[in-house]
């Protein structure tokens, strides 16, 4: 089913139909969301028909202890990423006069 009269030749010419590219993502996206839900729905029913339990697994105290583990882990590394990354703003701001004066040779 065809959208549009562009999408045939959406990668061999360039179209200037924003419309027809824009339908066009929409519709590769929505198709990618679609898949990704279907696929995780089969393998939900297929750990059910081998008898696993995600509730008992998520909820058992050894994944707890994993899961905050990992959260600890995480949130500190994000922390100091975002505490290296305000220091190079604050650097950067700090040393822009000094930048500029070093291009215009003062």
């Amino acid at each position: 089913m065809l959208l549009c009269e562009c999408e045939i030749t959406f990668y061999h010419t360039t179209h200037s139909n924003t419309l027809c590219k824009k339908r066009y993502f929409f519709v590769v996206y929505y198709t990618n969301m679609i898949r990704l839900i279907f696929w995780i729905f089969i393998g939900l029913v297929a750990l059910s028909l081998f008898g696993v339990s995600l509730q008992s697994i998520i909820e058992s105290p050894l994944n707890q202890q994993n899961f905050a583990y990992f959260y600890g882990i995480t949130a500190d590394g994000m922390k100091n990423l975002m505490t290296l990354i305000g220091a190079f703003f604050v650097d950067w701001q700090t040393n822009l006069p000094n930048l500029t004066d070093l291009f215009n040779n003062k």
